[in-house]
């Protein structure tokens, strides 16, 4: 099963974007809402694109325990920069989930991901 959901870029949050390069996701969570468990997912992936096309994978966790709480680390994919996707203005997150079994009520999913990027001494 997957979910699509539009994100803000970094033109929303510094303008053209030319401030910033080498932009890599620095950190992953998930996390869900108070009553449920993060261990009802066998695996996490998410994934970012720009409107759709170009996705790359960024975060995931594959064989995710049972009782892990309400908030869980994701494992990063920081081999490739994000450059072109986070300066699009069109960012999407995609995720991407296995459950273990069906839930018995609704859940509240949400994913947070920081990045980290080094100044552009050249734009």
């Amino acid at each position: 099963m997957s979910n699509v959901s539009a994100a803000q870029s970094i033109n929303q949050l510094t303008g053209a974007g030319a401030n910033v390069r080498d932009i890599r996701v620095s950190n992953a969570t998930i996390s869900v809402g108070s009553g449920s468990s993060v261990g009802i997912f066998k695996s996490v992936k998410v994934y970012l694109s720009n409107s759709g096309s170009n996705e790359v994978l960024v975060a995931s966790r594959e064989n995710i325990p049972d009782n892990v709480g309400t908030s869980l680390a994701l494992d990063l994919n920081t081999s490739s920069t994000l450059d072109n996707i986070m300066k699009s203005g069109a960012v999407q997150q995609r995720l991407v989930y296995v459950l273990k079994q069906s839930p018995t009520s609704d859940i509240s999913v949400r994913t947070s991901l920081n990045f980290s990027s080094v100044p552009n001494t050249n734009p």
